[in-house]
Order: C-alpha cells, then structure tokens, then sequence
C-alpha cells in the first residue's frame, strides 16, 4: 500500500467511524431524554426510527452525487448537515425539533458511509492494498459499537444526555478536516443529472422496509401498514416510469443487469439478517437479569472479535485465498458457529452465551468484510458509488427482514413455550427457547446466504473464463 493509499484508508475509517457513532448512542441516551422532554414510549419509538428512514430516502441520490460530483465534496456537504443535525438534537426541547435534528445526523451519516465505501473502492481497485484497504474499513462498525455504547451508558449516568449530541457535533467538525488532509483533491464535477429517479427509488426502499416493520409491529390490517404499502408501490412505478421514458436518467441499473451482482446483493442482505446480536442482547438482560448498560459491557468481548474476524481473519484468508474462498469459509463458519446458540439453556452460565456471541461474531463480520469486498469489486467503471447505494439498500432490506423472520420465529417460540401470565414476562426456560430458536433459523439464513455467495462466486469465475473468447 502506498503512502497516499494509506492516508485515505486512515481517513475513511476515522470518518466512517464517526458517522457509525450516532446509530451507537442513540438508543442508551433514549431514556434520559425522554424523561427531560417529556416524551411519550411511542415518539421514543419513532425517534429511534427515524435516522433509518432518512438513510433510505437518500441512499441513492448519495450514490450517484458521489460518483459524479466527487466523493470529497459530498463527504464535506455531509459533514455540515451532520453537524446541524447533531446541534438540534442537543438544543431541542421539543419532539419536532429533536425529529428534524435526526434526519439530518442519520441522513449524513448514510451519506458519508456510502460515499467513503464508493471512493474506497475506485481508489484502491485490486491487489494486496486493496485486501488491506476493505477489511480495514470492515472493522470500523464493531470497533465504534465496542467503545460507544458503553462510553454513553456512562455519560448519560454522569452528566446531561444533551452531551451525546453535542460529542457528535465536535467529532462531526473532524470530518472536513479529515477530508482535506487526508483524501486527495477529486476530478472536477460533471453533469449529476435528475435526481428524481434515485429519490423515487429512496421513497420506495423506504416505504418498503417501513411496510415489513408495520406488519410486525401492527399486522397485515393497519391503516400505517396499508399507507407506507401505498408510498412503496407509487414511487416504484413512477420511478420506473421515468426510467422506461427517457434514456437520461441518474438511477444507473447496469449493475442489477448482472444475475452474479443480484446473487452477491442477496448475499448481503442474508448476513445483515442473521447477523444480530440483538436476542442475545435480550437474553442477558431478561435470561440474567443485567441493565441495558450491563448488557452492552459484557457483549464486548463479542464487539472486539468481531473486529478481530472483519481485520485479522477476512484479511488473511483473503490474502492467503482469495476472496471466493475466504467467502465460502466464513460463511460456512458463521452458518455453524451460530448454530452454538442451541447449546443454552436456562440454567447455562452467562459466559456460555458471551462465547457463542464472540463466535458467531468473529465468523458474521469476517463475512459482511468479505462479501462487501466482492460486491464493491464487481462495480462498473465509474459507478462505484451506485453499487455502494445497492449494496446498502440490501444490507437495510436484510435488517427489516431479520424483525419479521427471526424476530417473529423467537417470538413466537417464547409466547408459545412460556408458563408466565400474560403480560409478565416469560420464564427463563421460554427465554432459553427463543435463544435457540435464533441460532437454528439464524444458520439456516447463513447457509442462504453461503449458497448464494458460492453460486455467485461461479458465475463470476465463468463469466471471466469466457469473456476472452
């Protein structure tokens, strides 16, 4: 790697890492502010909410901005929103306020995350630098969520939960500092184009990850489930109708005409589901009786192997392999060492379950590094940008789809096997249960996604065969 490689690596991750710290704090500053505002549970709920819907309307709008205005210019553009964003939260005092401050953070954040991955990968295209480069920035997420949850569980314990935002804002002017010194000065900007195709495109992702969470939360039947339905299937026609009228439009799909990109999307959005800690997050709180902050001490063993498995792992099988292999064998590790899961029951120790976690993490990471590297590598000249935002919109697609699948599996498994009254929590045997539950449905998606990425990986070997003929 050389030394202006390595200086934009360095600014990537340290850029990327401050975006990934809102979605880190926001839900352990949560209950303090609700308290000083007085907020009712459901705008906690909302409030929660709303940086997710805000990424997705803009994830591919950034995309195409990136790649055609530069990535250093959006990467500052996205700074200055994020920093007002991050202000309002602090100085709000009323639920709208504290609305607006959040879609403008959790939007910037999506922004500066697909960009850097886009300019990742038209920098550093291939070679050892380019392993080097991707697991790097694969370590980001797990090394910010080790540190932060735990870093504001304690701020907000000692001092007002005004100060998360306001630590937000000070490490968002880092971000153009960062940017000038360390990524180098881009081509001069051409032509974006209309946007109305990325934005109508952002509404339907949107408006379709929305419609999956309400039918969890709120059935088939609810008016909020029938009226983000209607947002989802509008944008898409009329996206599609702008797309099929003129030739001109900014949402490239040359990308998705590639049944290898379609498989290796599928890839990500089947990790993304099955790579969650949040039933064992449940577990230690309801199975051991540990607070929210407890919970997030003892997963950080969990937290730091995965930075182990996204950095030292994925880099050297990669390295040492390639990345169809180094995919296959971490996709096949965390399809089985999910599965450790099954092995708790109600009276296993806790360490039982901080190990099964540290496993399955290792291998989930490791795999989200190498399977990005593969998605971001397939990226036609000049669109890696656009790839970014797909790859995104199927990691947001895989996340709302873990809620109904596995969510809806351990849930129903608990409610079922439970002997407490309803409305009281479920005993420890039911509890154990979902647990268990989360490990067979959880490797049964890995495997997906293992079949998936191996048949990909084939096509792309094919295709590379035959294209010198």
């Amino acid at each position: 790697m050389t030394e202006v490689q390595r200086r934009l690596v360095a600014g990537l991750c340290l850029i990327a890492a401050v975006s990934f710290c809102v979605g880190a704090s926001l839900t352990f500053m949560l209950t303090p502010m609700l308290d000083d505002l007085g907020l009712t549970t459901d705008q906690a709920g909302t409030a929660l909410a709303i940086p997710s819907i805000a990424s997705l309307l803009i994830v591919f709008a950034v995309g195409r901005l990136g790649d055609r205005v530069g990535h250093r210019r959006v990467i500052i553009a996205s700074s200055v929103t994020f920093v007002a964003g991050a202000l309002l939260v602090a100085s709000a005092t009323v639920m709208p306020v504290v609305s607006v401050g959040l879609v403008l953070a959790g939007a910037s954040s999506t922004a500066i995350q697909i960009v850097a991955l886009g300019l990742l990968q038209s920098s550093i295209p291939e070679g050892r630098a380019r392993v080097s480069a991707f697991t790097s920035y694969g370590m980001v997420f797990p090394a910010v969520y080790l540190a932060v949850p735990v870093l504001t569980g304690w701020l907000v314990g000692v001092a007002s939960w005004r100060v998360v935002p306001l630590g937000w804002a000070l490490l968002g002017l880092l971000i153009p500092l960062l940017a000038l010194r360390l990524i180098e000065r881009p081509a001069p900007a051409t032509a974006v184009g209309e946007l109305w195709t990325p934005i109508l495109a952002g509404v339907a992702l949107a408006g379709a990850v929305q419609t999956i969470n309400r039918i969890h939360d709120d059935g088939w039947t609810s008016p909020l489930t029938w009226l983000s339905a209607i947002v989802a299937v509008s944008a898409l026609v009329a996206c599609w109708l702008l797309v099929r009228s003129s030739r001109l439009t900014s949402l490239s799909l040359t990308a998705l005409r590639s049944r290898t990109m379609l498989l290796m999307l599928a890839g990500v959005a089947l990790v993304a589901m099955a790579n969650t800690l949040t039933y064992v997050m449940l577990g230690l709180e309801y199975l051991y009786g540990l607070t929210v902050l407890q919970a997030a001490v003892a997963l950080v063993p969990a937290q730091a192997a995965a930075v182990v498995g996204a950095k030292v792992v994925a880099g050297r099988m990669m390295g040492r392999w390639g990345t169809p292999r180094a995919g296959r064998v971490m996709l096949g590790g965390f399809a089985i060492t999910i599965l450790s899961l099954v092995l708790v029951s109600a009276t296993s120790p806790m360490w039982m379950l901080v190990v099964a976690s540290s496993l399955f993490s290792l291998f989930g990471f490791g795999s989200i590094t190498v399977v990005n590297a593969a998605v971001m590598s397939s990226a036609p000249a000049g669109a890696a940008g656009m790839v970014s935002a797909y790859r995104g919109a199927a990691s947001s697609l895989g996340t709302a789809f873990s809620v109904v699948i596995l969510g809806a599996a351990v849930t129903a498994v608990v409610t079922a096997t439970s002997t407490s009254a309803a409305g009281e929590q479920p005993d420890p045997a039911a509890l154990a249960n979902g647990l268990r539950v989360d490990g067979l449905v959880g490797s049964a998606i890995a495997g997906l996604a293992w079949a998936a990425f191996t048949l990909a990986m084939r096509r792309r070997g094919a295709e590379a065969v035959a294209q010198p003929a």
